[in-house]
């Protein structure tokens, strides 16, 4: 019968695996998310790239204990200026993206009468 340490050390290991792997899956999610907004939008996410910022535990719309993630970016609108957003996933569900204002480049200005 295995001891003690035994299974710690394999109960360790698979929560570490299992951790890992979720946050790879956490992360594409998040990406594939950020890259469809940018599309939407019109700029260029730079340096095809997120950030992990935050992670903390909390309480999903089922009361289920997940975890909440925020990974930030940057994109361009107009090739010159770069812009900070955020993207949160609880669990891998995309719950908010925030871009900061920018220019919109190629739309003609109106000038109220």
């Amino acid at each position: 019968m295995p001891g003690l340490e035994v299974v710690t050390t394999t109960l360790g290991l698979v929560a570490a695996l299992w951790y890992w792997w979720d946050s790879v899956s956490a992360r594409d999610a998040a990406l594939g998310a950020v890259q469809k907004a940018c599309r939407e939008a019109n700029v260029q996410l730079l340096d095809r790239a997120i950030s992990r910022e935050r992670i903390r535990p909390v309480r999903d719309d089922r009361g289920r204990l997940n975890l909440l993630r925020i990974y930030g970016f940057e994109f361009t609108s107009d090739g010159a200026r770069r812009h900070r957003g955020l993207i949160a996933l609880v669990g891998r569900r995309v719950v908010e993206v925030r871009m900061e204002p920018y220019r919109l480049v190629g739309v003609a200005e109106v000038n109220p009468p």
